[in-house]
């Protein structure tokens, strides 16, 4: 057992010194830089851009995960920067109230156990547990908790504890880790963990969100625990459903395509300004549309992909508004209707339109569609022409001839 140990150590100090070289040669650490609010995106854009080519060079399966993970992280940090938290004033745990081992507490002499404290928060020493606000929520022992007594007027318990538990907070308490064996947290880095305070007026707007989405999460379980005694039969109810479904996605979606935007275009991503707008001239244009579907159907020969329409070349994201309102009188419907009519229905043939999902997304007052398509079984060509495209990387091309019997061979039928 005691070689065992020693070797675990060995190894893992090893590895966390190959970690730490890996952030030096990047320049990248992760609570340095967020506290830091003049690091500008371009230096986050940086880390993910060189980490992405470090992970085509000869590397371990350690220094690949090292590096995927510090691209997570970067993205992390990437959006933190682009959100309203970046603006308000980062307050340090230990400014915000005393932490300390639950076990140095003082205990209830009459039970002989701790007494929970209803103005505190839990952060656990080990493991990747959440933080909580209750002791009945804890997955460990209590020993294995910080009590964290909130002393400050300006921090609202449920909001702290959402911020911890978040993405972002998860990667900072990580952050404060030492030891070999069993990582715990050091007591005086959690002390200088720092956590951005908006006013008291966001935080308990914040805090009500997540009341709300926490009663709409056990409604939605206990409805789906009736599902096997009641099937619902009610056109009224399913289509509730559908439409609670379409506003999730729509919530879920602004994040994913900020962070397709930061990422930049791929063999599936691509960025389109405009659905038939010439920005230039101001007028419908039909070969803007064609690029449109030459993308879909590219993505569609290839293994599938996303379409951001609304979004400039360099992913800045630039809106389809204008265009809604000089050709669809401001009616996203008929913008809708007016992209699966005149694009999707003239250059497609009907049986690819399950392999093709759109959502026009609202984000910060700026109108995206969102083209996802999945890959075809079989091959896919523009209806009118009967032209074949292929997404390569970031390209969509026109095969024929020799190369496209040969491609149609290997892709769909080997």
């Amino acid at each position: 057992m005691k070689k065992y140990v020693e070797n675990k150590i060995i190894r893992n100090t090893k590895e966390l010194t190959r970690v730490q070289e890996i952030k030096e040669q990047l320049s990248f650490n992760a609570h340095a830089e967020i506290t830091n609010s003049n690091e500008s995106n371009k230096h986050f854009e940086k880390v993910i851009k060189e980490a992405k080519k470090k992970l085509k060079l000869n590397l371990t399966s350690f220094e690949k995960k090292t590096l995927i993970d510090i691209i997570e992280q970067a993205s992390l940090l990437l959006s933190y920067k682009e959100t309203d938290y970046s603006r308000y004033k980062n307050i340090s745990l230990s400014d915000l109230g005393e932490i300390r081992l639950i076990k140095q507490v003082k205990k209830s002499e009459k039970y002989n156990k701790y007494t929970p404290n209803d103005n505190a928060i839990y952060i656990p020493k080990i493991g990747t547990q959440n933080c909580v606000m209750h002791t009945s929520e804890m997955m460990m022992k209590h020993h294995n908790y910080y009590e964290l007594e909130i002393k400050s007027l300006n921090i609202e318990r449920m909001y702290l504890v959402n911020y911890l538990n978040s993405g972002l907070g998860k990667l900072f308490l990580k952050e404060c880790d030492s030891g070999f064996v069993i990582p715990s947290k050091k007591i005086t880095l959690i002390r200088k963990l720092l956590v951005p305070v908006p006013p008291l007026k966001i935080q308990k707007k914040i805090a009500d969100t997540i009341l709300k989405l926490e009663k709409i999460n056990t409604s939605i379980n206990n409805f789906k625990s009736s599902l096997s005694i009641k099937p619902v039969t009610s056109k009224n109810i399913i289509e509730k459903i559908d439409k609670l479904a379409e506003i999730l996605d729509e919530i879920t979606n602004v994040d994913k395509i900020k962070a397709l935007c930061r990422n930049g275009e791929t063999e599936t991503v691509e960025f389109k300004s405009t659905v038939s707008l010439c920005l230039r001239r101001q007028t419908k244009e039909k070969d803007i549309e064609h690029e449109i579907i030459k993308t879909i159907i590219g993505f569609m020969n290839k293994k599938g992909g996303n379409l951001l329409v609304g979004v400039a070349d360099d992913g800045e994201i630039i809106g389809l508004n204008d265009e809604i309102q000089k050709f669809h009188k401001e009616s996203d419907d008929k913008f809708k209707q007016y992209f699966f009519n005149k694009l999707l229905k003239t250059h497609l043939s009907a049986d690819n339109f399950g392999s093709i999902t759109y959502t026009l997304i609202d984000i910060e007052e700026k109108k995206v569609l969102l083209v996802e398509c999945k890959a075809a079984t079989r091959p896919v060509y523009e209806k009118v022409d009967e032209d074949f495209y292929l997404r390569t990387d970031p390209l969509t091309i026109k095969l024929s001839g020799p190369e496209l019997n040969e491609y149609i061979q290997k892709r769909f039928y080997p």
